[in-house]
């Protein structure tokens, strides 16, 4: 059996747990805004999401570097109320996604 293909949310993990989760879900309406047939897609196919998590702003940035090489759709949240505001972005459900999100970690754990 296939993979279902999951929609990834990448967050923070220097952010207390209450900002990585607000900041996902951020993220992932930034996505569905951006990208609404894909998100429509996503949602028909498998609607399967996964939290994660890179340690600090310079990780996520490096991830959202890595997403935009590899031409996957994406969405990034700012939130210009933090000092750092890069706090999470949102990656289709790709190959590349997975190959991108393999060795992080879940977020919340």
């Amino acid at each position: 059996m296939a993979p279902r293909s999951k929609l990834c949310l990448i967050v923070r993990a220097d952010l207390s747990p209450g900002l990585q989760a607000s900041q996902a879900v951020h993220a992932a309406q930034a996505f569905q805004a951006t990208h609404p047939a894909l998100c429509a897609a996503w949602m028909a196919d498998s609607n399967t999401l996964a939290i994660l998590a890179v340690p600090d702003v310079a990780a996520l940035q490096r991830t959202l570097e890595r997403a935009q090489d590899a031409g996957v759709p994406h969405a990034a949240f700012r939130d210009d109320d933090l000092t750092v505001p890069l706090t999470a972005i949102a990656l289709a459900p790709a190959a590349a996604t997975r190959r991108i999100c393999r060795d992080l970690d879940l977020a919340l754990s």
